[in-house]
């Protein structure tokens, strides 16, 4: 059953449209260990380069010699190209100021998309499961997600395909279990210091509880808010380029807000909650009293309100964050100087 569900996967999500090679994220856990074992599979009915590729994060010390060694050994008895690579992650989190967890996805990305590019693989594969979703979907909410990261794990994102989001843990196990596939165990996964540890081993038993099927109704709940949030989506691409104010005052709260992230993005920007909802509330309440307000942005950028045009442009450095009034001149700022106003002369 959990191989008809993969190849369902690829097929619902048209995963394997056009491609002929897929890099696999292989650590050596149950997961990854079958998504390799069904991608062997599917090879031998399809044409297929197939590469996996392994990440030490030098966390772990003997125990992550262990997994790469296994990993290794695994794709050479299976006669599968195998390549690992070393990265010193705590020394990354540290330096960056990001979490282990956070370092660790970062880097393993970045690893196999220049690997990707480098080689020409059409597809990256990794083996997130519907309760990894699950997990995802909880963090998020608990930090006040939007629609975006409520949807919990794309199954498809740019090149990177997920066959497994729809399997749950068990079903994962339990094919691992009837094909006699071997797999390490990370000894971290227990450590409820770690943030997906502490939702696995505290938060989500709790849940089964309430609903046994927990995973399929998170990955429901998932595949819905992500149909809508694509259609709007879809409806605020026709207006990314439309810069009148007025215009933008008429669409709805939801497309505007997704406007504004598509405006952002295409100048290389992720914005913040606060800057979208501030924003958003600046266009709807702009009028024509000549006040041009702005919300600073990252990169040294700012989005620009008028009564008539939004636009993003260089930011204006603090010190001419001026309230010009006849004969008068005097700062005026709000909150952490994220957003202030200023009144100009229009001519």
């Amino acid at each position: 059953p959990a191989y008809r569900v993969f190849l369902s996967t690829l097929l619902d999500y048209d995963m394997m449209r056009d491609a002929s090679s897929v890099l696999i994220g292989l650590s050596g856990g149950a997961d990854s260990c079958s998504l390799l074992c069904m991608f062997i599979e599917y090879s031998r009915s399809h044409p297929i380069k197939l590469k996996a590729m392994h990440v030490n994060h030098m966390i772990r010390a003997a125990e992550a010699e262990r997994d790469e060694v296994f990993c290794r050994e695994l794709c050479e008895s299976a006669g599968v190209e195998f390549e690992a690579v070393s990265v010193d992650i705590p020394d990354i989190a540290q330096k960056s100021k990001k979490g282990l967890e956070e370092a660790a996805r970062d880097e393993r990305y970045k690893i196999f998309r220049t690997t990707a590019l480098k080689e020409g693989f059409d597809r990256i594969s990794v083996a997130h499961n519907a309760q990894d979703n699950a997990e995802t979907v909880i963090f998020n909410m608990t930090r006040g997600a939007s629609a975006t990261g409520a949807s919990g794990i794309a199954p498809v994102r740019e090149n990177i395909i997920r066959p497994l989001i729809r399997l749950t843990k068990s079903e994962i196990t339990d094919f691992c279990q009837r094909h006699n596939i071997r797999y390490v165990i990370d000894s971290t996964n227990s450590d409820i210091n770690y943030t997906r540890n502490f939702i696995r081993h505290e938060i989500f038993p709790k849940l089964k509880q309430l609903n046994p099927n927990v995973e399929k109704a998170f990955s429901n709940f998932s595949a819905c808010l992500c149909e809508d949030n694509s259609a709007l989506l879809r409806i605020a691409e026709n207006h990314v380029s439309e810069g009148k104010t007025d215009v933008l005052r008429s669409l709805e709260p939801a497309v505007l807000k997704r406007v504004l992230i598509l405006k952002a993005a295409g100048a290389g920007i992720s914005l913040s909650h606060y800057q979208l909802e501030k924003t958003a509330e600046l266009i709807l309440r702009t009028s024509k009293d000549r006040t041009v307000s702005s919300v600073s942005l990252p990169e040294g950028k700012a989005f620009f309100i008028s009564a008539d045009r939004l636009v993003i442009g260089k930011d204006i450095p603090a010190k001419e964050r001026v309230k010009k009034e006849p004969g008068i001149t005097k700062p005026l700022y709000y909150g952490n100087n994220a957003f202030f106003e200023y009144r100009i002369s229009l001519g």
